[in-house]
């Protein structure tokens, strides 16, 4: 989980961790990268607003260094420009309709 966000990210770990999954939150894009020398995760929710390196440019970053990574952007600015740039950035389900991919934040 990745968000600048402490409770965005604490919230997310509590309810992932009651489902039986491993939770590692980090605060920025960096800081999770770190992470990729140790173990490379099944999938990375991550805040499309990070401070250093946006979502967008992280996924980026992914998709070329880190592919089989599934990703879930979330995002308290969803909206149409939001999602166009979400799916230049390599992410193809993603919109309004498509809640699997893009959630908005509560």
């Amino acid at each position: 989980m990745v968000d600048d966000d402490l409770q965005i990210c604490r919230t997310t770990k509590i309810i992932l961790e009651s489902e039986s999954w491993e939770v590692l939150t980090f605060d920025s894009a960096e800081s999770c990268w770190k992470q990729f020398s140790k173990a490379t995760p099944d999938i990375v929710i991550m805040d499309y607003q990070l401070p250093g390196k946006s979502g967008p440019e992280f996924l980026d970053t992914m998709r070329h260094e880190a592919q089989g990574v599934e990703v879930i952007i979330i995002t308290g600015i969803g909206d149409e420009d939001t999602a166009v740039q979400v799916m230049r950035n390599g992410e193809r389900n993603c919109g309004p309709h498509n809640t699997q991919r893009e959630l908005p934040k509560p």
